[in-house]
């Protein structure tokens, strides 16, 4: 009896054993698989498009005063989502961060190149070259950041394993600015040969002085400095599992503060998006105080209004309300995807929506295909122009301190996804705060060969 009594507790631990090294294969398997494993669904098959969801329960709205409201659908951090799920949740991220990426990815930087007293016609007239390299940028750089991979032979991995959408930082964007800015005038102060006076300005018929190459020379500058200093992030992530990394130089209150600060930053800068534009907002004091009148946002299609003018505001305002609506009356499915949702509608009233001229009496629309017309049908790095990288060593510590805001940027973001995954264990989640600083210094280096400024997880997306 005692010998048959061993051997039946001796069997039962086996189990008990069995199945928590299945349990543990089963919770890391996507991680196992370097997130791959995610992806495998037959998305032609009911099970692989809409999924095993009661979408009657999801679909049908609910009203706060009926009854109680049930919360939005949680979805796990491995969870292999149906196909029509992935594109809903997916769209949602990508819309809310393309504009910004637009923005600080390379229109703004261009911009500094596009005026009629600071003009390089070569960087000006790759605008969208360089929109459409940030948007590259970013959506190649997200699979690296999503998909953990572990890298052989060492304790580290690259990538967070959890959902870190990776867009160019507005960080980087005032050091970037100052330089194309600084490199113009000053080659124009000291009669660079490169700057030839009586050049057609744009489309027009004004003549100015066109520093051609210049502020091409500056961005490629801007770009290799940058790089060299995202270094600073790898070295952080190799060296995040010592204790004094975490604690001293990153210690939760900072990174607390730094996440804090971001929101408030995206705060105004949402205030801006409200009023016409990032570009008009910033310059309406100063365009004021110069030329007596206000700064006209031109981000519209043909409408053409002050900051703050009211058909802004209604714009902006349409979505927040929609936004609202589907949180307070909307189902489950909604409210997980609202945001797709309110941008939708209000992409579809700018489409309906027109302003009549009160001066000509034109009827004018919020959308053109002006630019798309003028856009090649395919494009990729490198293909219009090649921003040789320099380094410029004055701007090279501003450039470092950027990096490091980056770093505890990403850490902060990680902390919080990992929360909001429930991924509890204190140790998995320094692991992937590691990944995710050595993927944003990686990624920054690769963007920035790439023609696009440095790479960060964007704190908006973790909303």
């Amino acid at each position: 009896l005692f010998v048959r009594g061993s051997a039946i507790i001796m069997a039962d631990l086996e189990v008990a054993e069995n199945t928590e090294k299945k349990i543990a294969i089963a919770s890391s398997g996507a991680d196992a698989k370097n997130g791959c494993d995610v992806c495998a669904i037959k998305c032609w098959t009911k099970e692989g498009f809409i999924g095993s969801y009661d979408w009657r329960f999801l679909c049908t709205p609910q009203v706060p005063c009926l009854k109680a409201v049930d919360p939005p659908m949680y979805l796990a951090k491995d969870e292999k989502l149906p196909l029509a799920l992935s594109l809903s949740f997916g769209l949602q991220h990508m819309l809310a961060m393309c504009v910004g990426i637009a923005t600080s990815g390379g229109m703004l930087h261009a911009n500094e190149a596009c005026w009629s007293f600071r003009y390089d016609s070569e960087l000006c007239d790759r605008q969208s070259f360089l929109v459409s390299c940030s948007w590259l940028a970013s959506g190649l750089l997200t699979i690296i950041q999503v998909f953990r991979l572990r890298i052989v032979g060492t304790p580290y991995s690259i990538g967070t394993g959890l959902v870190s959408v990776m867009g160019t930082s507005f960080t980087f964007l005032p050091m970037g600015q100052a330089m194309i800015t600084n490199y113009i005038e000053d080659a124009k102060a000291t009669g660079d040969p490169r700057c030839l006076p009586n050049m057609p300005y744009k489309d027009t018929d004004t003549l100015v002085t066109d520093c051609q190459g210049v502020g091409v020379e500056a961005y490629g500058k801007f770009l290799g400095t940058a790089a060299v200093a995202s270094i600073f992030e790898i070295l952080i992530a190799l060296t995040f599992n010592k204790k004094f990394v975490r604690e001293k130089m990153f210690p939760p209150v900072v990174v607390g503060m730094a996440v804090l600060m971001i929101g408030g930053a995206l705060i105004s800068g949402g205030m801006k998006y409200f009023g016409g534009g990032v570009f008009c907002a910033q310059n309406m004091l100063s365009r004021s105080a110069s030329f007596g009148g206000p700064q006209i946002c031109n981000e519209s299609g043909e409408v053409m209004l002050a900051f703050g003018a009211g058909q802004y505001w209604g714009l902006g305002l349409s979505v927040v309300l929609m936004g609202i609506l589907i949180q307070m009356l909307g189902s489950p499915y909604l409210k997980s995807t609202f945001l797709f949702w309110s941008m939708m509608f209000g992409c579809l009233v700018s489409a309906i929506a027109t302003y009549k001229d009160p001066a000509t009496g034109e009827t004018l629309g919020y959308w053109t295909d002006t630019r798309i017309s003028n856009a090649p049908v395919f494009t990729f790095f490198w293909s219009e122009i090649q921003f040789t990288p320099g380094f410029a060593i004055e701007y090279f510590l501003p450039l470092l301190i950027c990096s490091f805001i980056t770093t505890a940027e990403t850490i902060g973001d990680v902390k919080m996804t990992a929360k909001f995954s429930k991924v509890t264990d204190e140790a998995e989640i320094i692991a992937r705060q590691q990944g995710g600083v050595l993927a944003d210094g990686v990624n920054s280096i690769i963007a920035c060969l790439c023609g696009s400024p440095p790479n960060t997880t964007f704190s908006q997306n973790n909303g």
